[in-house]
């Protein structure tokens, strides 16, 4: 859930921000982002 838009990631715990790069995924992305390849990423529990 996206709860504000930054030009960053913020950890709202102690308020440090990293900056990110936004890109479109691909389906050959999409191979390598599961749990095998250490991707900790539940994509059922996405709120749609």
């Amino acid at each position: 859930m996206v709860d504000r838009l930054t030009n960053s990631i913020v950890n709202v715990t102690s308020g440090d921000s990293f900056q990110t790069e936004v890109s479109l995924l691909t389906k050959e992305d999409l191979k390598q982002v599961q749990k095998k390849n250490s991707w900790l990423f539940n994509w059922k529990q996405i709120d749609k």
